[in-house]
């Protein structure tokens, strides 16, 4: 970018793939480079829409676009003043298409109507393909079951994550809500926050990454017990949420945000990829705790 940026003479700018442009800042440093007088600058992106946490989607289409009818689905169109959407599908072009091609597309729209609406009708998905907890609804916390937290340490530049979990068995939910995320706390800084948004008696199931602090949490009356590690123990915990739904608050935004992009690395192999995970842990130690059963359990 920062030989593009010195480039003069320019007024047009074409991104191929933009979905592959993922540093919104570098986009602007080169977009502010087209800037010739007297004639008009454009900047044009051809891409193929990706997951609401793109910032394109955030830029120009997540609080201005209209909904329009694409062969029974509905997709996003972008309202924004500042730009120029044109929409197109393999349906405007049909008649350039081979039939086994268009086979191939109306097998994929009977067998996954996730993956067609997005490939081929350019639907922008609400989570990355592959997410490893894909069933999850946006909902209020019910505050009369039994419930846990768990605490996923993280020190700069990971973030620590304090997420409360509760269980409702018979139907089959689970309750999620973030409590602390948070980037660069020192030691005191969480044992505070911790006293202060945690009551005495409520039970926390912490990451045993940090012995010392886990320590210094017990000594100072936080009720926190280490999750245990085994061999597995991450697919184990994440097979037995999923046969939950998750229902997450709407102001968890972190959580929200990892669940969309939480995906496995290899899904036949059951390796997950170690990225935004850090809510994702904490939910999983508290939950696997929960649906154990306890007679430690916190209630209201």
């Amino acid at each position: 970018t920062a030989k593009l940026k010195s480039i003069t003479g320019l007024n047009v700018f074409i991104v191929d793939e933009a979905e592959e442009f993922t540093d919104e800042k570098d986009f602007n440093t080169i977009d502010e480079s087209i800037r010739m007088p007297d004639i008009p600058n454009i900047v044009i992106l051809v891409m193929n829409p990706q997951s609401v946490e793109h910032w394109i989607w955030k830029r120009w289409f997540e609080k201005s676009h209209k909904m329009e009818v694409i062969n029974g689905v509905q997709v996003p169109i972008s309202t924004s003043p500042y730009i120029t959407h044109i929409h197109t599908t393999y349906l405007d072009n049909k008649q350039n298409l081979s039939q086994d091609y268009i086979d191939k597309i109306d097998n994929l729209q009977k067998e996954n109507k996730e993956a067609y609406e997005h490939r081929f009708l350019g639907k922008w998905l609400d989570k990355k393909q592959g997410v490893i907890y894909p069933n999850w609804v946006e909902g209020e916390f019910d505050s009369s079951l039994p419930f846990a937290y768990g605490l996923d340490f993280g020190f700069y530049p990971d973030p620590l994550a304090l997420i409360k979990v509760a269980v409702d068995k018979g139907a089959k939910k689970i309750y999620v809500h973030e409590v602390i995320y948070e980037q660069n706390l020192s030691y005191e800084m969480v044992l505070s926050k911790v006293k202060h948004l945690v009551a005495t008696n409520d039970m926390i199931i912490a990451d045993t990454s940090e012995p010392r602090l886990i320590q210094a949490m017990q000594s100072q009356g936080i009720y926190v017990i280490k999750t245990e590690k085994y061999a597995g123990s991450v697919v184990d915990g994440i097979r037995l949420i999923n046969d939950f739904q998750l229902v997450v608050t709407p102001e968890s935004y972190n959580m929200k945000y990892e669940l969309r992009n939480y995906i496995w690395n290899d899904k036949k192999a059951s390796i997950p990829l170690d990225m935004d995970n850090h809510g994702a842990d904490a939910l999983r130690y508290a939950s696997v705790k929960l649906l154990e059963g306890s007679d430690l359990l916190a209630y209201n």
